[in-house]
């Protein structure tokens, strides 16, 4: 199967569709009847209406030619999270206070990223920042972070990192930590191009998604308590079932993901990868969602599978979910509630 995106078949002006309207996409496709075929069309669509309000829906249709003894696998999608809430509940964070008089902070987590000093947002008036004009970090570039008590030099956090992974700056035993803390990134060569100073005690202010050069805070903890936090771990779980009337051999597994196709076909074994009728193999996939950015996560299973006659079958699953912001950006126009629907039909020439 193949992924094609259609929002250039989108007909001049009907896009930004208002309420109550829809848009007619046709294809044409040539079928080849005297073979054992399935085919299917899975469609997901997404909107964005104005107020940071997203929207989803998927639809399929799939048929079959010239089948006595049908090759039928169905494919599935389900995702939770940790604490088995249905993802399309997940919310941002009730709070993104850090320092709260009743919490100690012994953890913060940090997205690393190439922001220099100018660049960062917080409210704390005891940082100090300065980014090294000759010591320069690429994109691609490994990082080492060592952070420490700026008074007594007493080490807490050192690791390497690379753009988008988290650094977590902790304190020995779980003890709070210090009201001033230094934190240098250096290449892996030595050079320091960024050292800066601040306070994560929760004395000064800090919130979630506050920037200290180039890093961003994503969660607090005071021990094992999440005081605030942006991150969410989800799980995916994919089902694979037989719903024909042979038995059938998974020859192809793969899921979605930002980076392209995931193979989930090698994590099987044969006697999973051959399926009786009736019979359903599972696998998941875990996922860590940043909250606090408003978003749409979609995600995707695509399987191919052979009946013991040799007739092939396939069958692909779209699912998404998105998180709002909280509140909603005023819009210049109410729009209370975004919902798109979308449905694939199938007809022959006449």
């Amino acid at each position: 199967g193949k992924t094609q995106n259609l929002i250039s078949l989108v007909p001049p002006g009907s896009n930004p569709l208002q309420v109550g309207q829809n848009i007619t996409i046709e294809e044409s496709l040539s079928v080849y009847v005297c073979d054992d075929t399935c085919y299917e069309v899975s469609v997901y669509v997404e909107a964005d209406p104005p107020g940071d309000i997203f929207c989803n829906d998927t639809d399929d249709y799939k048929f079959y030619t010239n089948f006595s003894e049908p090759c039928d696998v169905e494919v599935n999608l389900e995702c939770v999270t940790a604490d088995g809430r249905n993802c399309s509940n997940i919310e941002p964070p009730a709070s993104t206070q850090c320092a709260l008089a009743a919490d100690t902070i012994t953890k913060l987590a940090f997205e690393y990223s190439l922001e220099g000093c100018d660049s960062g947002a917080n409210d704390q008036d005891s940082f100090q920042c300065n980014d090294d004009t000759v010591c320069v970090r690429g994109e691609e570039e490994e990082v080492v972070i060592t952070c420490e008590d700026a008074d007594s030099g007493v080490e807490f956090s050192s690791s390497s990192v690379s753009v988008g992974d988290m650094f977590v700056l902790s304190s020995p035993s779980n003890a709070a930590l210090s009201s001033s803390v230094q934190c240098n990134l250096s290449t892996l060569a030595g050079c320091v191009s960024q050292t800066f100073v601040f306070d994560p005690s929760g004395d000064e202010d800090l919130k979630l998604n506050d920037h200290f050069g180039s890093l961003k805070v994503k969660s607090c903890n005071d021990g094992d308590n999440a005081i605030a936090t942006c991150l969410e771990e989800v799980m995916f779980t994919y089902f694979v079932s037989n719903d024909g009337t042979t038995p059938l051999n998974i020859t192809n597994w793969n899921r979605g993901s930002s980076e392209g196709p995931v193979d989930l076909l090698s994590s099987l074994t044969d006697e999973e990868k051959y399926l009786l009728q009736g019979d359903t193999v599972t696998k998941n996939d875990t996922e860590t969602i940043d909250t606090c950015n408003p978003q749409c996560v979609s995600n995707s299973a695509s399987v191919t599978a052979v009946s013991e006659d040799g007739s092939v079958c396939r069958q692909s699953v779209f699912s998404g979910f998105c998180i709002q912001t909280s509140p909603p950006t005023p819009a210049p126009t109410p729009y209370p509630l975004c919902t798109v629907d979308v449905e694939v039909d199938c007809v022959t020439a006449d």
